[in-house]
Order: structure tokens, then C-alpha cells, then sequence
């Protein structure tokens, strides 16, 4: 008996304590219910919120960014995430929150009230997307203090100075503009000089450097009255990791492999396909870079001259590899002219301090000393032997004109076949080294030019 009293007491009180709930509920609705009723009977969403008409609306606003979702380079446009907050007193919406059960706040529809006609002066889609923003409600308090906070993915055109890619940093602007109002009717303030990044999340492209906020009033050249507009600027720093990963070091890779032309013995034919080879990977890479920087010929990448410069320099090394082969396949019957012998034999070999330079010089000196006495000496003879004869053969026979002339040209002394062909070998092999020294001093001091140039002439934003 006891329990069955305790039983239905309980559920008693129960009852009563939902009922009042829901009773309080009930009674919530009905003043808020009441409150919008009594705000919007006569209100007028096109007109803006002062009882004085000559009096401008301020309205602060703030831009908080979520991320950056993309830069496209090509169309040079950048697409970010997150959303504004804009903030402003509407005179036609305050209460006394005595009389509506202390209710201090309540959620408007866009479409019940006035809202400040913003858009995006630099929209790369469209300028004001009402459609969009009318998604997102407006809180109203009691005061009259109104804060609308549309957000979403914003698309902005970006002038980009692509002179230093990958090592570029860049700045782009979200130009917030009133489109219809001007600055005596609706004026713009920024309530905050950065952008907020309290729910920032980090980009595996771009880091940022800076934020900046700042207001101006413009005046167009078509019309005289002044438009205020807030720009929020972004600087922006380039991730160059993974270019470095996947293009540059591939470069320098190619470099040594490139060097190697002129280490590969003239024998084995592969100088020529391997410099082709080389060329075809740098194209490939050039095209790579090509795809990612804009179709305009203001501003020429660092790298795409970097590679152009590198294609450059293997399309030569092709054509000296080509020189060298056909030096050491040079035909015996074409002797070295001594200037060529001369260059190669004591000047370049001295310079990239080949080892037999001091024999090539003294060789050299023994056959022009050579020369000259052998030019004496059977210059000599011709004449003496040419008199004799003469002399002897006055009386029996009848001099022709021209019969001896052979006689008085001079006999060079001549090099034997195998000289010759070791002599091309030789001169192929000191070119082939020559070459491999001056293609390295051209392949690392580009890759020291561009390191100093970024680093000094790159404009700091």
C-alpha cells in the first residue's frame, strides 16, 4: 500500500514539472512570436535602418580565413574559404526586453530586413550571390545591433608575378565593395587591421606571411560621388620543396649525367644518343613548368630559363661530342695543321693540365726546327744537282724550258700514317677533357646565379 502511494506521488510531480516546461515554452514562443509581429508590421526592408535619412550607416566588417583551397596560375585566380562578419545598428529593430520576457536576441531572415548590398569588386564568379546569402541568418538584439555573417568559397582575380617561380611569394587582394550605396549613405569601416586566422588551416602549397586590412572611399572616373570599399590583402609564400624534389634536383642529375658525354670513350658511339636523351628529359621538364605559369609573355619564370638555358647547353654539348668524334675518326691522310696542333697540344692541354703537355710542346718546337732545316738543306741539294745536271747534258741535248722545275720546289719531310692517327686521338682526348671542365663551370654557375638572385633582387612585400 505504502509503495503504490509513493508510486503515484511521483508520477504526480512528474507531471507537473513537464507541464511547466512545456508551459514556459509555450510561453517563450508567444512573446518572441509576438516581438517579430510587432518589429516587422510595418517595416520595410528596402529602406536603410536610420529615422534620420541624412545620417550614414556604418557597417564594420571582418574577414575570418578557414583556408586556401586552390591558386590557379594559369586563369590566376584564388579561391579561399571562410566567411565575413559584418555588424551594424538598425534603429527600426530595439525592444525592451522587459516586455518580452527578458528576451534579448532573436534570429532574422535576410529577406524580412536590410542588409548592406556587398560584393566582391574582384569576384572571378559573381560579384553578389543573393541567392547564397540568404542562407545565412541574421542575429538582431535588442538594442538594434545586427550581425550577418554569410561565408563560403570566395574566387578572386590575382595579378601574380610569376618572375621568381618557385621561389615566389605572392599578393592577392578580396576587394569588399557596397554596390549600390555610396559613402554618405552606407559607409564601410574595417573593425579589425588583420584577417582572422583563429580557424586557419595550413596549406601544403603556400604559407602566409602577412594579413592586411584597410578601408578607402573611390572615386570612380565616370562618376563624382566616393564608394567606400575595405580590402583584405593576403601574402602569400610558395612551398618550393617539392619543386625542388621534383624538378630542380632532376636537373642537376641531368647536369652530371650530361658531363658524362664527354667521359664516354669516342669508341663506343653513344656520345651523340646520349646527349639526345638528355635533351628529350629536359623538354619534358620545360613543358612541366610551362603547364603552371600563365600564357603571357610579361613575365618568363626563373626556372623555365634555368631549363631553357640547361637545353641550350646540352644542345652544344651534342655538337662538340659530334667535333670530338669526328677528330678521333679523322683519316690519316689529313694531317693537323700545326696552329691546330699548337692550341691543343700546348695551350689547352696546359690549361686543363694534361699530363703530357710538356712533351706535346717540346714536339712541337722539334718539328718546326725540323722544318726549317729540311727546307734548307734540300733546298741545297735541288740547286747543286740541278746545275750538274746541266752541266753534263749542255752539249748533247737541247734545254726545254720548265724541264727541271720540279727540281727547285722543296721536299717536306712527311709523317707517317700511324703518327697522324695517334696525333687526332690524342688532340680528341684533350678536347674531350677540356670540354668536360668548361660544360661543369657552365652547369653549377647558372645553379649559383639563380640561388643569388632570388636571394637579393626577389621584391619583399
Amino acid at each position: 500500500m505504502r509503495k503504490s502511494v509513493v508510486w503515484i506521488i511521483s508520477h504526480f510531480f512528474t507531471i507537473i514539472v513537464i507541464d511547466l516546461a512545456i508551459s514556459a515554452k509555450t510561453q517563450w514562443k508567444c512573446e518572441e512570436q509576438k516581438l517579430m509581429r510587432k518589429l516587422f508590421k510595418h517595416y520595410e526592408r528596402s529602406v536603410r535602418p536610420r529615422w534620420n535619412s541624412s545620417e550614414t550607416v556604418l557597417v564594420n566588417v571582418r574577414f575570418s580565413l578557414q583556408q586556401i583551397n586552390d591558386l590557379d596560375e594559369k586563369r590566376q585566380i584564388l579561391k579561399v574559404s571562410g566567411w565575413l562578419t559584418a555588424e551594424w545598428t538598425d534603429e527600426f529593430l530595439t525592444w525592451n526586453i522587459e516586455e518580452y520576457g527578458n528576451l534579448r536576441s532573436i534570429v532574422v531572415d535576410p529577406r524580412k530586413m536590410w542588409i548592406p548590398k556587398l560584393a566582391i569588386g574582384n569576384s572571378a564568379n559573381k560579384l553578389f550571390d543573393g541567392e547564397h546569402y540568404r542562407r545565412f541568418w541574421i542575429t538582431v538584439r535588442h538594442d538594434g545591433s545586427a550581425r550577418w555573417q554569410p561565408g563560403g568559397v570566395f574566387a578572386i582575380s590575382c595579378a601574380l608575378n610569376m618572375n621568381f617561380y618557385p621561389f615566389d611569394d605572392q599578393k592577392c587582394t578580396i576587394e569588399l565593395e557596397t554596390w549600390v550605396y555610396t559613402a554618405d549613405k552606407v559607409n564601410l569601416s574595417n573593425s579589425m587591421d588583420v584577417i582572422g586566422l583563429d580557424t586557419y588551416i595550413k596549406h601544403g602549397e603556400w604559407d602566409i606571411i602577412k594579413t592586411q586590412v584597410s578601408s578607402v572611399n573611390r572615386v570612380y572616373r565616370y562618376y563624382q560621388d566616393q564608394f567606400p570599399e575595405v580590402y583584405f590583402t593576403l601574402h602569400i609564400r610558395r612551398k618550393y620543396t617539392f619543386y625542388l624534389v621534383y624538378i630542380l634536383l632532376p636537373c642537376l642529375m641531368l647536369s652530371g649525367v650530361l658531363l658524362m658525354i664527354f667521359l664516354v670513350p669516342a669508341e663506343s658511339g653513344e656520345k651523340v644518343s646520349l646527349g639526345v636523351s638528355i635533351l628529350v628529359a629536359i623538354s619534358v621538364f620545360l613543358l612541366l613548368v610551362a603547364g603552371n605559369v600563365p600564357d603571357t609573355s610579361d613575365a618568363i619564370p626563373i626556372i623555365a630559363i634555368y631549363l631553357t638555358y640547361f637545353m641550350m647547353a646540352n644542345t652544344i654539348a651534342v655538337a662538340m661530342a659530334v667535333l670530338v668524334i669526328r677528330m678521333h675518326f679523322r683519316s690519316a691522310d689529313h694531317a693537323p695543321p700545326n696552329w691546330l696542333r699548337t692550341l691543343i697540344l700546348v695551350y689547352i692541354a696546359r690549361l686543363i693540365g694534361w699530363p703530357l703537355e710538356c712533351e706535346a710542346e717540346t714536339a712541337v718546337k722539334k718539328i718546326r726546327k725540323k722544318k726549317k732545316e729540311s727546307d734548307q738543306i734540300v733546298w741545297t741539294e735541288t740547286i747543286e744537282s740541278s746545275l750538274t745536271l746541266r752541266a753534263s747534258n749542255h752539249n748533247n741535248e737541247t734545254e726545254r724550258p720548265g724541264e727541271h722545275l720540279e727540281l727547285l720546289t722543296p721536299v717536306h719531310p712527311t709523317t707517317s700514317n700511324g703518327k697522324v692517327k695517334n696525333d687526332w686521338k690524342l688532340m680528341a682526348e684533350i678536347m674531350d677533357k677540356f670540354f668536360f671542365y668548361l660544360f661543369l663551370f657552365f652547369l653549377i654557375a647558372p645553379t649559383v646565379v639563380i640561388l643569388v638572385v632570388v636571394k637579393l633582387f626577389k621584391p619583399q612585400l
